[in-house]
Parts: C-alpha cells; sequence; structure tokens
C-alpha cells in the first residue's frame, strides 16, 4: 500500500471503525501507528493489536474477528539498560494518552509529559540497583 496521507488516514480508521464497531480504533499522533483494543470478553484477542499502516491493521483485526485465529504477538526486543527509563516514561505518557482519548478528553503534549517523567524513571532505576 502506498503511504497514507492526512484525510486518507482519517478515511481508513472510520472504515474500520465501521467495520469493527466493538474495537477501539486509532491512530498514534507520535508514532504514526495503528491500534486496536478488543472489546471486553473476546473469544480470542485480548491485548491491543498494532500495524505500522491500516492495511496490516486490517489483516489482524479480520484474522481476530472472522478466523477467531490468535493475533501474534509482536517479538520481544532486548532494550539496553541506559535507555529503560526512557522506556518507562514513553510508555507512561502514552498509556496516560490512551486513557484521554477514551475518556474523550484530548491528549497531552507527548514529548513534554515524557521529559517531565523521565527524570523520576531514572531515580527509579538508581535506586533499584
Amino acid at each position: 500500500m502506498a503511504p497514507q496521507q492526512g484525510g486518507n488516514r482519517d478515511a481508513e480508521l472510520e472504515r474500520l471503525r465501521q467495520r469493527y464497531p466493538r474495537w477501539r480504533i486509532w491512530r498514534g499522533h507520535t508514532t504514526g501507528d495503528y491500534w486496536a483494543m478488543p472489546p471486553r470478553g473476546h473469544p480470542v484477542a485480548r491485548d491491543l493489536i498494532s500495524a505500522s499502516d491500516a492495511d496490516d491493521l486490517a489483516r489482524r483485526l479480520a484474522e481476530a474477528e472472522k478466523r477467531r485465529l490468535p493475533v501474534i504477538p509482536a517479538l520481544p526486543v532486548r532494550t539496553p539498560r541506559r535507555y529503560v527509563p526512557r522506556h518507562g516514561a514513553g510508555w507512561q505518557a502514552h498509556i496516560e494518552d490512551l486513557a484521554a482519548h477514551l475518556a474523550g478528553r484530548p491528549a497531552a503534549d507527548w514529548r513534554t509529559r515524557w521529559a517531565e517523567l523521565a527524570p523520576a524513571y531514572q531515580d527509579q532505576q538508581r535506586r533499584l540497583r
């Protein structure tokens, strides 16, 4: 699929939301990745599904809904220790954005929130050594 631009992305997201109304579907404003959260009690999918483009997300959703196949999780990645606090701060910022999205609130500025959280995660890492 060719790279998606502006309104094209919005149209793809809306098409996926209409096709899978029970799922929460969105595109990360910082990463650009596409995400879907399964409905409660889904017989197969219990974790977030992510994809780099809308076509891949559509394929993964179809697998989870129509074929009832388990969603293949991402392979684990070994992160060097020095990056762990920054990753922790980033994940917390993303979770806070997700919570805001689900509550119908606008997301905070991701980079500002990450910069606020990173020192606390670095302190925690130093205390745990």
